[in-house]
């Protein structure tokens, strides 16, 4: 469920967080210009008595399921987010080998299509 913003910022205030969650200036209960988040996944893979083929197998599934997830839900949220109001930044590795690699298949698709056309 949805935290309405009051909660959120009754929160911060009374952890006295506010200089680690805001922009310089911020002043709570005011209209957000900015705000900052950072997220990171951490995942029990596999255990460290578990064999290294078994390891390795699990370190890929796991990685396989973590891009899928990152290719069809986090990215078009992504990019349809930023398409609103709203201006998003992300960073990562994972999410920048995706955009380049979006980028190179429509660039590649361009470059097909022109081909074709010129023959």
């Amino acid at each position: 469920d949805d935290v309405s913003l009051d909660v959120v910022w009754a929160l911060v205030a009374k952890q006295g967080v506010e200089d680690i969650l805001f922009p310089k200036g911020f002043v709570l209960g005011g209209e957000p210009e900015y705000l900052r988040s950072h997220f990171d996944w951490a995942v029990a893979v596999y255990s460290i008595e578990d064999p290294p083929a078994e390891r390795t197998r699990k370190f890929r599934e796991i990685t396989n399921l973590f891009s899928e997830f990152l290719t069809k839900e986090l990215y078009p949220a992504l990019v349809e987010a930023k398409s609103t109001k709203l201006e998003i930044v992300w960073e990562g590795d994972s999410l920048s080998s995706q955009e380049i690699f979006l980028a190179l298949t429509s660039d590649t698709l361009k470059a097909i299509g022109s081909a074709v056309f010129i023959v």
